[in-house]
């Protein structure tokens, strides 16, 4: 499988006719976050990727957005980051400062209209697995209150369910770390290895529920009974009985928002 793009889009990450910008210079553009004494070589080692990326840029090639995703996290950076860096060295941010201009997700003329629902800080919960406890991160969440809209991909046009939220915390990093948006799609049901909002209830006293909580894990498996999660800081796997499940809510890949 090729790990450079086989359309024929230009080289550089954007299209200077669609994006409005000029196009980015990929390749010093990578080594400028290319950390201190890890060579090329073993930068793509790190990120399981082929020897040739690097000279297939510089002959100017189109990379695979999840080729190029592998690259920057074994930089240790996430794709959110990379696009800050991206945006700091010429490619302004978009209007609403959300995800950056000049890369292929984003479009000056997409409308701003996928809700972005509040998040905060929620307090840790107690986790045990093989008898150990472990503290699993959480996040308020309160969906009734949209504090913003953000720009909608073309990828995601007509998907009117799809909504975004800001990460809270750093339980999911290096994939996703705070502050990072991330775009929701509650209809697609998960798959095990995917990331996942798992909206929960809680109930009062007269056993009404209503949801106020949130993890966002990487989803393992369900059953009847239990969902089975994983969190990466600190790691752990534990299982939320589904009784205090509400909706479980796969997170949209960059990689599939970022081709259209």
């Amino acid at each position: 499988m090729s790990f450079f793009r086989e359309d024929d889009a230009p080289a550089h990450l954007c299209h200077k006719d669609d994006m409005r910008v000029e196009p980015i210079d990929l390749y010093n553009l990578l080594m400028s976050i290319k950390p201190e004494g890890l060579t090329e070589n073993a930068w793509l080692r790190r990120a399981d990727v082929n020897r040739n990326f690097f000279q297939g840029l510089k002959k100017g090639a189109n990379p695979r957005m999840d080729i190029l995703e592998k690259v920057i996290v074994a930089a240790g950076l996430t794709p959110a980051q990379f696009y800050d860096t991206v945006s700091e060295r010429g490619h302004p941010p978009a209007d609403d400062g959300s995800l950056k201009a000049g890369l292929p997700f984003q479009r000056r003329d997409e409308p701003l209209d996928v809700p972005l629902v509040g998040t905060a800080q929620g307090s840790d919960f107690e986790a045990e697995e093989d008898g150990k406890i472990t503290f699993v991160e959480r996040m308020d969440l309160d969906l009734e209150n949209v504090v913003d809209n953000v720009r909608r991909p073309a990828s995601l046009a007509g998907r009117t369910e799809v909504y975004a939220l800001t990460v809270v915390g750093n339980s999911m990093s290096d994939r996703y770390e705070e502050g990072d948006p991330v775009y929701v799609d509650p209809r697609r049901q998960p798959k095990p290895g995917d990331y996942v909002v798992v909206q929960l209830i809680k109930r009062d006293d007269l056993g009404e529920g209503r949801i106020v909580t949130a993890l966002l894990k990487q989803f393992r498996r369900k059953t009847s009974q239990f969902v089975e999660l994983y969190q990466k800081k600190p790691e752990v796997t534990f299982t939320i009985p589904m009784s205090e499940v509400a909706h479980i809510h796969r997170v949209i890949p960059w990689n599939e928002i970022v081709f259209f």
